[in-house]
């Protein structure tokens, strides 16, 4: 059977920073992410759509932080990503590798707080 990699809609309350449905409707609208069955407890959003929207921001906030050097810094981050993929599918590891939160490890600004997120969201497809 062909797996669609899907994320429902009420999934999405905790890989986005909203409590609510409203916000993560207009999140998706904003970006452009089709809602399947809408009006109904299995709405969904294809995964693959999600990510690229997620992506998208990453890559507008590198812009905005590093000028024309955003893709080496870019290229950097993904780079470190896989190796550290590679890694822990190596050692068979599959748990999160960010600390608890904790009050000193709070990031300071926004971005940094979206990328730790995407970090995140990242490990734990693994």
């Amino acid at each position: 059977m062909l797996d669609l990699n899907i994320i429902y809609l009420k999934d999405l309350k905790a890989l986005l920073p909203y409590k609510d449905m409203r916000p993560i409707k207009s999140y998706l609208s904003k970006h452009q992410i089709e809602i399947f069955g809408e009006g109904s407890k299995r709405a969904y959003v294809f995964k693959i759509q999600f990510e690229r929207a997620q992506l998208q921001e990453k890559i507008q906030c590198l812009k905005n932080k590093y000028g024309k050097d955003w893709m080496n810094v870019f290229q950097t981050e993904m780079k470190i990503y896989a190796e550290h993929k590679a890694l822990l599918e190596e050692s068979g590891q599959k748990e999160k590798i960010l600390p608890a939160s904790k009050k000193e490890n709070k990031p300071t600004d926004k971005h940094s707080s979206k990328f730790l997120e995407d970090l995140q969201f990242f490990l734990t497809e693994l």
